[in-house]
C-alpha cells in the first residue's frame, strides 16, 4: 500500500512548470468528491433567478456585467475543477520565492527548491478544494477569478445553507443571485478585476515565509498517514506557506474587496421587497460564517486578504454613510476609476474619502 501510494507521489511530484497543476487538480477533486447530478428544474430556477437578478441590478446601479452570460449551475466536484487555475495569480507570482529559498547551500534550502512547484500545488488545490464546500457563491471569497469565466453557482452549499438554517429556499437562491451578481457585475468592469490582481501581485513579490514550518511539513511526508491526514485536514495544507509580512498594496486591495462586499448588501437593501427574508438569510450567513470548527478561508488566509465580517461591515457603514451624507450618485461615482475607491482608514473616515474624492469636484 505504502509502495503505491510513494509511486503515486512521485509520478504526481514530476510534472513541469512553477506549479504543479496536476497535483492541484487531485487535491482538489479529492476534497471536494464526487459529482452529484442537479436536478434539471432546479437548474432552471437557478439561471432564471441570475436573470432577474441583473435586471435589478442594472435598474439599481451603474454596474453592467455581460447579458449574454447566464448562470451555470454547478456541483462541488465540477467547480473546483473549473475554479481551480481562475486563482492562478495567487500562487504562481510565489514560485519566485522557491527559486531563492533554494539559493542556499543548507539542506533544507536545497530540499525547498525543486519540491516549490508541488507544494504550491497541494496549496492552491486543497485551497479550492475546502471552498467548494463553504462557498455559498463567488462573494464568499471576495477576491474576483481570472478570467471572469462562466457565473458558477455551487447548488449543493445553497440548498443546504437553506436547510440547515431552515430558510425559505426560493429567497435564498435569490439572494445568493444578487449578492453573486453584484460581486461579478462589479469585477465585470473595465478596470477593478485587474486591479485588486495587480494589488495581490504586487503584494506576493514582497512578502516573507516562515520556513520552519515548511520543513516539519516536508519532515511529515515521510509517513503516508500523515499525508491523508493533510488531505483531510485545512490546517495541514493551509500553513506550506506562511506570509508574514504586509504591505500598502494589500491594505488597498483589502479596502477594495471591503468596498463591493458592503456595496453588495446597499444593493441588496433596494430589493427588500423582492426578499422579505432579507434579515433572517443575512444573520443566518453570519453565524455560518462564525461557525467554530470552520477554518479560515484558506484562499484569503494564503494572500494574507481576508474577507473578514469585520471588513465586510466596514463596507456597509461606507455605502450607507455615503449615501446619506452625499446622495447615491456621490457613492456611485466609486466605480468611474481606482482613485476613487476607498483607501487606507477611508473605509470608516467616509468624511476623508469625501475630501479627497468629492471635494475636488466642487
Amino acid at each position: 500500500m505504502a509502495d503505491d501510494i510513494f509511486s503515486q507521489l512521485i509520478e504526481l511530484f514530476n510534472q513541469p512548470g512553477p506549479v504543479n497543476w496536476k497535483l492541484a487538480r487531485e487535491v482538489a477533486v479529492q476534497l471536494a468528491g464526487d459529482r452529484e447530478p442537479i436536478d434539471p428544474w432546479l437548474a432552471d430556477e437557478y439561471i432564471e433567478l441570475g436573470r432577474l437578478a441583473q435586471l435589478q441590478i442594472q435598474a439599481a446601479t451603474h454596474l453592467r456585467a455581460p447579458d449574454s452570460l447566464d448562470v451555470v449551475p454547478i456541483d462541488r466536484h465540477d467547480w473546483a475543477t473549473q475554479r481551480l487555475q481562475s486563482f492562478s495569480y495567487l500562487v504562481e507570482p510565489l514560485a519566485s520565492q522557491y527559486d531563492d529559498l533554494g539559493g542556499g547551500s543548507d539542506p533544507m534550502s536545497q530540499l525547498l527548491k525543486p519540491l516549490g512547484p508541488a507544494l504550491l500545488g497541494m496549496q492552491i488545490g486543497s485551497t479550492i478544494g475546502f471552498l467548494s464546500h463553504r462557498a455559498i457563491g463567488q462573494f464568499d471569497i471576495g477576491l474576483p477569478a481570472n478570467p471572469a469565466g462562466a457565473r458558477y453557482v455551487i447548488v449543493d452549499n445553497v440548498e443546504d445553507f437553506a436547510s440547515d438554517y431552515q430558510l425559505e429556499p426560493r429567497q435564498v437562491r435569490l439572494w445568493v443571485a444578487l449578492r453573486n451578481g453584484i460581486h461579478d457585475a462589479a469585477f465585470a468592469g473595465p478596470w477593478l478585476r485587474q486591479y485588486v490582481i495587480d494589488l495581490v501581485e504586487e503584494h506576493l513579490a514582497g512578502v516573507t515565509f516562515d520556513t520552519s514550518h515548511l520543513m516539519e511539513t516536508l519532515q511529515n511526508l515521510s509517513d503516508p498517514n500523515n499525508i491523508q491526514q493533510m488531505m483531510a485536514d485545512a490546517d495541514g495544507l493551509s500553513g506550506f506557506l506562511s506570509p508574514t509580512s504586509t504591505s500598502e498594496a494589500q491594505a488597498k486591495a483589502r479596502a477594495a474587496i471591503g468596498f463591493v462586499s458592503g456595496y453588495g448588501d446597499y444593493v441588496l437593501a433596494a430589493a427588500s421587497n423582492l426578499i422579505p427574508d432579507r434579515g433572517a438569510i443575512e444573520t443566518a450567513h453570519r453565524v455560518k460564517q462564525s461557525e467554530p470548527g470552520i477554518p479560515e478561508q484558506p484562499l484569503t488566509k494564503l494572500v494574507g486578504i481576508e474577507l473578514t465580517e469585520e471588513l465586510h461591515q466596514e463596507g456597509v457603514e461606507f455605502c450607507d454613510e455615503v449615501s446619506r451624507r452625499w446622495g447615491s450618485e456621490a457613492l456611485e461615482s466609486v466605480w468611474e476609476e481606482p482613485s476613487n475607491l476607498p483607501i487606507g482608514g477611508e473605509l470608516t473616515d467616509q468624511v476623508a474619502w469625501a475630501a479627497r474624492v468629492l471635494l475636488p469636484e466642487f
